[in-house]
């Protein structure tokens, strides 16, 4: 049985890290660092590949093969132009005192844009920060401290079991005993992992970075 959660403990925490349609001068990406439990359980996990291969090249396609964040080309090596990488938008709500994590849209980004998204994979939070003070017109510092939040976020609902709803993608994939795909936090850890499947590094914690 997890903890109870309550809305003033969550309040500052379930902000969205990707406002795609902001208008110029408001903020259109904050830096993302999920939790260690949800670490992989995604759409890319669950899905069958040909599920996930006809979704990210429908968002691609959508986006005119740019990122949706700061418009520019996604390259891969030598520099070659790429289909942008399929990223998850997710919102954290709180329903019945549980904390449940939605799929709210998917978004084309640019490997750089997907680097700052995957803050505790990224090699150089110099880069992330970077990214940030362009794409929002945030300072140095500005910056700095939403890559401290992410991280405070991500250690904060780690202690939590996180529930999943995917309902957005009802009919565009199919997992057998689950119509409504929703999936308990105990469900879900027996779906897919996107880990396993392409095998990224090692994601990192607070406690990896000086964040001083």
């Amino acid at each position: 049985m997890g903890r109870i959660v309550t809305e003033p403990a969550l309040a500052d925490l379930l902000l969205p890290t990707l406002l795609p349609h902001s208008p110029a001068g408001h903020v259109r990406m904050r830096a993302d660092a999920l939790p260690t439990n949800v670490f992989g359980s995604n759409v890319r996990g669950i899905a069958r590949e040909s599920e996930w291969d006809r979704i990210r090249l429908a968002v691609s396609a959508r986006a005119g093969k740019r990122c949706e964040i700061c418009g520019g080309e996604s390259l891969g090596p030598k520099r070659r132009v790429q289909h942008p990488d399929c990223h998850e938008i997710w919102r954290f709500e709180l329903r019945e005192s549980e904390v449940v994590q939605v799929l709210a849209g998917l978004i084309a980004l640019c490997k750089k844009c997907h680097n700052t998204q995957h803050v505790g994979r990224a090699l150089d939070l110099k880069d992330v920060k970077e990214v940030l003070a362009e794409v929002n017109g945030w300072n140095y510092a500005e910056a700095h401290d939403d890559v401290r939040r992410a991280f405070a976020r991500s250690a904060h609902l780690k202690d939590y079991p996180i529930n999943l709803d995917l309902s957005l993608l009802r009919g565009q994939i199919l997992v057998p005993g689950s119509s409504d795909l929703k999936f308990t936090a105990e469900e879900r850890t027996a779906l897919g992992n996107s880990w396993t499947r392409a095998k990224p590094p090692p994601q990192m914690t607070e406690l990896d970075f000086d964040l001083s």
